[in-house]
């Protein structure tokens, strides 16, 4: 699902910037046809993710504690679990030697 959401971003981007340049109104219209369902692609993604994230039930625990966190949204919570998947599950120390905070002797 983040892999999908990331090429729909990307392609959205792309067409941004295309018609920044495109001259011919065909092309144009083309363009707003297609940034208008990679529109609701996005959103369909986004509102599936409840569902979606609650079908692991590692990653409950995990996602109900990100979730309500002012500031990153439910996408960042998600893409949060998705790169880093053991989120929630290290000791203190591990997170520390994979942060460069531990102590090296």
């Amino acid at each position: 699902m983040q892999i999908a959401r990331r090429a729909l971003i990307r392609e959205r981007i792309r067409l941004l910037n295309r018609s920044r340049t495109q001259t011919l109104a065909i092309l144009k219209s083309h363009s707003i046809a297609r940034l208008g369902q990679i529109r609701r692609q996005l959103t369909e993604l986004e509102e599936a993710l409840p569902d979606l994230a609650h079908l692991c039930p590692k990653r409950v625990r995990a996602v109900e504690i990100l979730w309500p966190v002012y500031g990153p949204g439910r996408v960042t919570a998600v893409a949060i679990l998705i790169r880093y998947p053991e989120t929630g599950t290290m000791a203190r120390k591990r997170i520390a030697r994979l942060a460069g905070l531990a102590a090296m002797t």
